[in-house]
């Protein structure tokens, strides 16, 4: 409520055109993407979580590349292998496919999830730093998003 009734006067302030009014509140702007991707705690997490996310990483692209050396294979020696041959190896790179898309698409999901909630983390710190600093420096307003002028 409190902070409404000071929005509220820094409106009038600024519509009325009254510098006395305007010049008794202290306004601040943060851009709030940039803090949080400068932040230390950001890059922690980021490289917590190529830490954890890296080795299975790799491990999809073996497979991926199983796959992709066993459709060269086909291709290459489609001529010299029996039609019982042809038909065990495009079983198997069907299989592989198949693996390697879900692989990768739970592993896009996971990654995103952890990543949002770092990001949680990490804003929610930094929000917490925002709002002792407004109170220590006596800050009436903090804007930070949608600011056109």
């Amino acid at each position: 409520m409190k902070l409404i009734m000071k929005i509220s006067i820094f409106i009038v302030a600024i519509t009325i055109g009254n510098s006395a009014i305007a010049q008794d509140i202290k306004v601040g702007f943060i851009n709030l993407p940039v803090l949080i991707e400068a932040s230390p705690q950001a890059k922690s997490a980021t490289k917590k979580l190529q830490m954890k996310f890296t080795p299975r990483q790799k491990s999809i692209a073996i497979e991926a590349e199983r796959y992709n050396s066993l459709v060269k294979k086909l291709e290459k020696d489609a001529l010299i292998l029996s039609n019982e041959q042809q038909v065990e190896i495009k079983a198997e790179i069907l299989k592989l496919e198949r693996k390697v898309k879900r692989d990768e698409q739970e592993f896009r999901e996971e990654l995103n999830v952890q990543k949002n909630i770092e990001f949680k983390k990490t804003r929610d710190v930094i929000l917490k730093v925002i709002e002792k600093l407004a109170i220590d420096e006596k800050y009436d307003l903090i804007i930070t998003e949608g600011a056109i002028y």
